[in-house]
């Protein structure tokens, strides 16, 4: 993989975890907005849990993109390929 190829999967991986952190939050805020409309007692226990969700799933979603990078990357297969080993 050349160097533009590396740039536009980049820009494709930022793209998506953009879109995808976009949904997850409008779906978690949909939910909390619900749960502001509802007669539940513990509002605020179930308010700080999905708050918890959300970032654990938002990060999930920006740890798998770093991941799916470096994997990717051109410069870390050039310090992965092994060279001549020399034993004496």
């Amino acid at each position: 993989m050349n160097e533009k190829q590396f740039n536009d999967l980049m820009l494709q991986i930022i793209t998506n975890v953009i879109e995808e952190k976009h949904e997850k939050h409008f779906v978690y805020n949909r939910i909390f907005k619900k749960l502001m409309m509802s007669d539940k007692t513990n509002k605020l226990k179930l308010a700080k849990y999905l708050l918890g969700r959300l970032l654990r799933e938002s990060y999930r979603i920006f740890f798998n993109a770093q991941i799916n990078a470096t994997q990717n990357c051109p410069h870390q297969k050039k310090f992965s390929e092994p060279g001549k080993i020399v034993y004496h």
